[in-house]
């Protein structure tokens, strides 16, 4: 009985310095996530997250609220119509064109600049590097 004890305690030690390491790789994660999640939260190039047919906007930083002059709660609940109205009228066939090409995955990463007219109608260049990619799971 006391080997079966000591048996016991030797898997007991096992297991915890497993536990252990699983803590220590979890919390290498966590700070993993937390750098990566201030780069794109204060990062000074805008982020947008588009998904789904027509275009949902999922995600947006900061920057991206600061370039287009609207906040983020408006971009994310815009209509796709709104949003194409958001764009320059010269350059919006051009621009539904390539997000249209990226949603299915048909444009290599590459830059696309158009006009964008922001709330004070003021006009900006946006330049835009877009490509498919997944996200929660969906292209």
């Amino acid at each position: 009985m006391n080997e079966s004890m000591h048996d016991d305690g030797k898997k007991i030690s096992a297991m915890q310095k497993q536990i252990d390491a699983l803590g220590h790789e979890l919390k290498a994660i966590r700070q993993s996530e937390l750098n990566y999640r201030i780069l794109v939260e204060q990062g000074p190039e805008g982020i947008v997250v588009v998904r789904d047919n027509p275009l949902r906007v999922v995600y947006v930083n900061p920057a991206m609220s600061q370039l287009t002059g609207r906040t983020s709660e408006e971009l994310l609940s815009s209509t796709q119509e709104e949003r194409i109205n958001w764009v320059y009228e010269q350059d919006r066939d051009a621009c539904i064109q390539h997000f249209q090409d990226c949603m299915r995955g048909l444009t290599r990463p590459h830059f696309f600049e158009f006009r964008f007219i922001r709330p004070d109608g003021a006009i900006v260049w946006l330049t835009v590097s877009s490509r498919s990619v997944k996200y929660e799971g969906k292209p």
